[in-house]
């Protein structure tokens, strides 16, 4: 099995950002927690978010690889939008 090196270096890479973005949010929520605690719901109604942002390129790029190439396509009828 060949090893796709661009690859894992393009996904190790997304999994540093997305490491650093919760430990951005989990500090967040101490120092809001060293104000209210109330205020620790904040950060749990941004999770989804933050999860959402972070699935979202994974199926980005899934798309890419399922995309026909060029011409390999569904013929489109487009009779209908011929001038009569």
């Amino acid at each position: 099995m060949p090893w796709n090196l661009p690859a894992l270096a393009g996904y190790g890479a997304e999994l540093l950002v997305i490491a650093a973005t919760y430990l951005a949010l989990a500090k967040s929520g101490l120092l809001l927690a060293s104000i209210h605690p109330a205020l620790v719901l904040l950060v749990l109604f941004a999770l989804p978010t933050v999860g959402t942002s972070s699935w979202r390129p994974a199926v980005e790029r899934s798309a890419h690889v399922v995309e026909p190439a060029a011409g390999q396509g569904v013929a489109h009828d487009d009779r209908r939008f011929r001038e009569r």
